[in-house]
């Protein structure tokens, strides 16, 4: 179990992975394995680099109260973004990772006849049909950030939704089905079940009262095996039937010959997708102190925005002068007063954050300007977060004294207004 990079003093987020096939040949000689299986284990180990996800806590009292406090919870109110606009908040419509059939799965989650079909679930009351027509009518473009967090009043204190959520996410990002917490004195064992997006959660375990604690614990790597070995057979029969189905549905040459015109017609309806002017995306991107950022790449999805209010102005020639107002409270925009950014996954990690590729998205006028050649460069670590800011005075200078050529325009400091997350 390696312990992954954390600034963390109270929680060490760790994983079981699969031995390295290229660092560990010795050892994986000595277990003989055939080539097919080997191939299995090296597909295995690309795609789930975590096959287990673990959240380690010291021995200490508010720890073991975590654990202990990680009991049953019949509706798990997910924490999600404040801000405030007419998006969509339903589920995701990413396909999820087939389930093991066999198993623990068979043992723990109820059978579908237990589950409710969609006309055995009870109607939604009007007011609540009413609430969803309100937020769905119209597509109000007016959004709201969450306000600034401030100063917390008192000592922030550990609850279990917030680890249960954090450990969730990385299971979802490393595809794993089993999560587990412990602390030196207590210890949960979580099961994961993709097609309810349900997590179980075992009772409290204490190894210092459990004889065949040892053998629980090989049981759980066996398990933890088999049911990835289980899931790997289960995806390719899946692909197996989506080759299937692709084929049925593949029209003759003769068909797609005759019907090279109505393509034609039907790919001349997209809008042009010109590339704005330098002025246009200055605009669209500098003078505007509100950013919404989405997360858009397999496994997230961001349903909600996250608010990153400005903190340090454009670098831009136009916007050398303008002056940045301090904002007080909650706050309304209007579209001519905020652009959308949507992230895909990292392409880089440096020594000072994490960079993505982005497109922007912004009213200009009366036109919906799309500009996708862009990158976001995040800061998590307080440390990191004063080096960004370092390197934002360095472009800023360089751009006051009109030293720009080859270099990329940076369009501002933003900050998250709820976590203080910092990008630029």
């Amino acid at each position: 179990m390696p312990l992954r990079p954390n600034k963390d003093r109270f929680k060490a987020e760790t994983g079981l992975r699969i031995l390295d096939l290229k660092a560990h040949r010795t050892q994986l000689k000595k277990l003989a394995l055939d080539q097919d299986m080997m191939e299995e284990v090296r597909v295995i180990g690309s795609k789930h680099p975590n096959i287990a996800i673990y959240h380690t806590f010291p021995l200490c009292l508010t720890a073991s109260t975590l654990i202990r406090k990680m009991g049953p919870i019949s509706h798990f109110k997910w924490d999600t973004s404040q801000t405030m606009g007419s998006f969509s908040k339903g589920v995701s419509r990413q396909a999820w990772a087939p389930d093991a059939k066999m198993g623990l799965r068979s043992k723990i989650v109820p059978s579908k006849s237990t589950f409710r079909s969609k006309e055995q679930r009870p109607k939604q009351s009007q007011a609540a049909l009413k609430k969803l027509a309100k937020v769905a009518r119209g597509n109000n473009p007016i959004v709201r950030d969450p306000g600034r967090r401030g100063l917390r009043p008192m000592r922030y204190h550990p609850e279990p939704k917030h680890y249960l959520q954090h450990a969730w996410c990385r299971a979802v990002e490393n595809d794993a089905t089993f999560i587990i917490f412990q602390c030196a004195k207590y210890e949960r064992i979580g099961f994961r079940h993709r097609e309810t997006q349900t997590l179980y959660l075992s009772e409290l375990i204490d190894p210092s009262v459990l004889p065949t604690y040892g053998k629980m614990e090989i049981g759980l790597q066996i398990a933890i095996v088999k049911d990835l070995i289980e899931r790997r057979a289960a995806t390719k029969e899946k692909e197996k039937e989506t080759d299937l189905s692709n084929a049925a549905k593949k029209r003759p040459a003769e068909d797609n010959e005759s019907s090279d015109s109505i393509k034609r017609q039907k790919t001349g309806k997209k809008y042009d997708a010109a590339v704005p002017s330098a002025e246009v995306i200055d605009s669209g991107l500098g003078a505007r102190d509100l950013a919404l950022l989405r997360l858009e790449y397999p496994p997230f999805n961001s349903t909600v925005p996250s608010s990153f209010i400005r903190v340090e102005p454009s670098c831009a020639p136009s916007m050398k002068d303008r002056i940045l107002q301090e904002i007080k409270g909650r706050k309304k925009y209007s579209p001519s007063e905020y652009f959308t950014l949507t992230l895909t996954e990292p392409f880089a990690t440096g020594a000072i954050g994490t960079v993505h590729r982005a497109s922007a998205r912004f009213q200009f006028h009366s036109t919906t300007i799309e500009y996708p050649e862009l990158a976001v460069k995040f800061a998590f670590h307080e440390e990191h977060q004063e080096q960004l800011r370092h390197e934002y005075k360095v472009y800023r200078h360089m751009a006051s004294v009109g030293f720009t050529m080859n270099i990329l325009r940076v369009h501002g400091l933003f900050q998250d207004s709820y976590t203080d997350l910092i990008n630029r």
